[in-house]
């Protein structure tokens, strides 16, 4: 409450619990200097609310630090995964899917080459171009 005029006074009041900057006062009246500007500012400032916002701030860093983390892993695993499908080679799929069960000479090959087999035929349109 107060008037912005040369030589008025105004009173800054804060909210309960709250001070003014640099001191313990919970009021303050103020003159305003003679060119018509105020010679200093004071703010309120809460000591709960300062705290709860240096805990945000913690927990936003911390929030920013796993998300840049998970960026860079995914972004490694899809440069992995990329560099594993291109070495894959074309030729390689053909013979896997040309190759009779015949020439296996366990019941554990054949299983396995029914499966490479399998997965080959599933990759090789990808690999192919």
């Amino acid at each position: 409450v107060g008037s912005t005029l040369s030589g008025g006074e105004y009173t800054l009041k804060c909210f309960q619990g709250s001070y003014i900057w640099g001191g313990a006062l919970e009021e303050l009246t103020i003159t305003c200097g003679n060119q018509g500007k105020w010679l200093s500012r004071p703010e309120c400032i809460n000591p709960l609310f300062l705290q709860e916002v240096r805990q945000l701030e913690r927990v936003k860093f911390w929030i920013f630090v796993g998300m840049s983390l998970l960026c860079v892993v995914c972004a490694a695993l899809a440069a992995g995964l990329t560099l594993g499908l291109v070495s894959i080679d074309p030729f390689k799929l053909r013979i896997i899917q040309s190759s009779s069960l015949n020439d296996c000479a366990s019941n554990e090959e054949r299983r396995r080459l029914r499966h490479d087999q399998k997965n080959a035929k599933r990759i090789f349109p990808v690999v192919h171009d």
